[in-house]
């Protein structure tokens, strides 16, 4: 069975914008933009409707309108031989926003002959988003680099007067990376680095348009990558590289996964790849 639509629909609209740079000097630099622009509904979006990679039913709405809105970001650098330190946020406004979420009531579930699915409907609503991040990097020795890093999103439903669901929590990141020549000629070249990511649990959501009442725990994940190169003649290189995700194999699940609803997400995770440059 199917259904035939036969629909003609007419998007059109303007994208412009406008951005600024200006050097205050050699260590301050400051940038700003904002834009319009304007986005139709997917095809999916409109008219989809079926299991979705078989975990969960999907339902298009084929009554939805274009997004518009505006978006502004401000962001500044300062650096020296040593640091560098880049903070930024921005503000968006959108009307029509399109995004899908979990059926109420009879819709909350779909009844299929290969199991109980829950169901997500599209539906949109003019919304603000609204957050920033901040990123510093330090070189305290020839060769190390330490990078940290902080990201903040807020995601309102002003329609609604209730939080968007689906959006990333706060997210906090710690690296570093060595780099050396193992010998003065430069032939033998080694990195090692070393990367943590603590993501928060998201508290900024509404319980209605999720599967559960409450947001996965947060959680750390620990990663770590070891490269050794080889340098040929006619700039030709050879690299090993052993990297490790979630090398502490810590039990996870991501908020904006949706199979979490049904797992947990990978474990630790180890690979080697051998990369021939000529």
């Amino acid at each position: 069975n199917y259904t035939y639509y036969d629909d003609f629909k007419l998007y059109s609209n303007f994208t412009t914008s406008l951005a600024a740079h200006y050097d205050i000097n050699q260590n301050w630099d400051v940038r700003a933009n904002i834009g319009w622009s304007w986005r139709p509904p997917d095809i999916n979006e409109l008219y989809a409707i079926g299991l979705q990679d078989g975990s969960y039913w999907v339902e298009g709405n084929r009554n939805l309108a274009s997004e518009r809105g505006y978006k502004s970001v401000i962001g500044a650098r300062y650096r020296n031989s040593w640091i560098s330190i880049e903070p930024s946020a921005f503000y968006q406004r959108i009307s029509s926003y399109i995004y899908d979420h979990i059926g109420a009531g009879k819709d909350r579930f779909h009844n299929h002959p290969s199991g109980k699915y829950p169901k997500f409907i599209y539906d949109q609503d003019d919304v603000n988003l609204y957050g920033g991040d901040i990123e510093a990097t330090v070189h305290p020795l020839p060769g190390l680099a330490v990078v940290g890093k902080g990201e903040w999103m807020f995601a309102r439903n002003i329609t609604r007067q209730d939080w968007l669901p689906f959006m990333p929590s706060d997210r906090y990141g710690l690296s570093g990376t060595y780099d050396f020549d193992l010998t003065r000629d430069k032939k033998y070249h080694a990195s090692v680095s070393l990367s943590g990511i603590y993501v928060a649990k998201q508290t900024r959501f509404d319980p209605d348009k999720d599967l559960v009442p409450d947001s996965p725990p947060a959680y750390f994940l620990l990663n770590g990558t070891l490269d050794f190169a080889i340098h040929l003649p006619h700039r030709r290189e050879v690299k090993f590289m052993l990297v490790g995700d979630n090398v502490l194999n810590a039990l996870y699940k991501e908020y904006t996964d949706r199979f979490r609803y049904y797992a947990h997400a990978r474990g630790a995770n180890f690979s080697l790849r051998v990369l021939y440059k000529f």
